[in-house]
């Protein structure tokens, strides 16, 4: 933290989420708005300029408005990927209310909360696959389901008509059918829009209307669906940014289903123009971190305090811990004179988190002072923040 004034950075106003994919396409035209790798064990990365992102979510809500998802209420469950993002974004863009779930939850707790928040659609990845198949039997209203995850067990090549009804009279037959995928929901939308389909360009968005039914985690009993409108998550990154110098890329390390990392680390820096790579999972995290080479991350305390423990088992192993300690003091008081070497005398350390982390959002529980103290000693300073979900969740941030 800072300890004098500055200004508050710039941020980027925007009305709803739908403005949140069009802006950026036209003010980043060759910028790309979200990576990740198919195969976490090799080099390739795939990627997504913010036009190709919009153009997905344009075709994804083309063909959702005309299937009645508008305004609808419509669980969406899976590991963060790029299909989630899109389908999240086209949702928000035709009115639905998006119940965004923990996918580790049992499965008979997700049908329980899929009946409770009222849904009749249901969009999931692979990671949920099973569970959903095996309470099918218990969501009877489900209209349609549709399929976000890589190609599997619940692919299929049928058209998108022969798994699909209108007769919104009959929905046992529709949850008997099998799962659309996405692939052909966005050939769909592509068709519609080729043709000349403008609803959902045209479709008019109230941005005070409940957007989202976001379960806590439950930390003062059990979870509770907390109602938030786009109004709420657009005015809260619009003055939340306000706080950060958002650097040109960060990685998604975060939970979707959670408002910390739809709202800040999704919606916040796609409005902003930074590349988001999606991470592969835990097992990867610093993997990644060492080849993506973020500027900025938003984390929650567990994996701060993990790179850290990692980063002095590194130096203790290397017998280096006098010496470190020493060059942080040194450093410190050369800081006061207005000298500041760490990115050089800490070279090492910082290349092993990608050479181009300098500052970590960290949320959701409080931190150590001294972990704080240490990453700042090293070039990396960390902003705490304080949120809830019902404030969308940002609340304050030191600076």
């Amino acid at each position: 933290m800072r300890r004098k004034d500055y200004p508050f950075y710039e941020t980027t106003v925007f009305r709803d989420l739908k403005a949140a994919t069009e802006d950026p396409a036209r003010r980043f035209p060759d910028r790309v708005a979200i990576s990740w790798k198919d195969d976490p064990a090799a080099p390739d990365v795939s990627t997504r300029t913010y036009p190709e992102a919009r153009d997905d979510v344009r075709a994804i809500g083309s063909s959702l408005i005309a299937r009645g998802f508008s305004e609808a209420h419509v669980a969406l469950l899976g590991e963060p990927s790029y299909e989630w993002i899109c389908s999240y974004f086209a949702l928000m863009g035709i009115g639905s209310v998006v119940v965004p779930l923990d996918p580790e939850l049992a499965a008979a707790d997700l049908a329980d909360l899929i009946n409770h928040a009222d849904c009749t659609y249901v969009m999931f990845g692979d990671n949920v696959a099973a569970k959903l198949a095996s309470v099918r039997s218990e969501l009877s209203q489900i209209r349609e389901w549709i399929y976000i995850g890589k190609a599997g067990r619940f692919t299929t090549d049928s058209p998108a008509t022969d798994v699909y009804t209108t007769d919104a009279s009959a929905p046992d037959s529709c949850n008997e059918a099998e799962p659309t995928p996405l692939s052909v929901i966005i050939a769909d939308g592509v068709a519609r829009l080729s043709a000349g389909d403008t609803a959902y360009l045209d479709y008019d968005i109230d941005p005070d209307r409940m957007a989202t039914i976001v379960f806590t985690s439950g930390t003062t009993g059990k979870g509770k669906g907390v109602m938030l409108s786009q109004n709420n998550i657009a005015l809260d990154m619009t003055n939340g940014m306000y706080l950060f110098d958002i650097t040109p890329k960060t990685m998604l390390l975060l939970p979707l289903h959670h408002t910390f990392g739809s709202t800040v680390n999704l919606v916040g820096h796609y409005v902003q123009g930074s590349e988001i790579f999606i991470s592969s999972g835990l097992r990867y995290i610093g993997k990644e971190i060492k080849e993506q080479g973020p500027s900025h991350l938003i984390l929650v305390p567990i994996f701060i305090e993990k790179i850290h423990d990692r980063i002095w088992a590194t130096i203790a192993n290397r017998g280096k811990n006098r010496i470190v300690r020493l060059a942080m003091r040194v450093s410190n008081l050369l800081r006061k004179i207005g000298i500041d070497l760490r990115r050089k005398l800490f070279r090492e350390i910082l290349d092993q988190l990608g050479g181009e982390l300098r500052m970590i959002i960290c949320g959701g529980a409080a931190l150590r002072q001294e972990i704080i103290d240490d990453f700042d000693a090293f070039g990396i300073t960390i902003m705490n923040g304080y949120g809830i979900t019902e404030c969308a969740p940002l609340v304050t941030c030191n600076r």
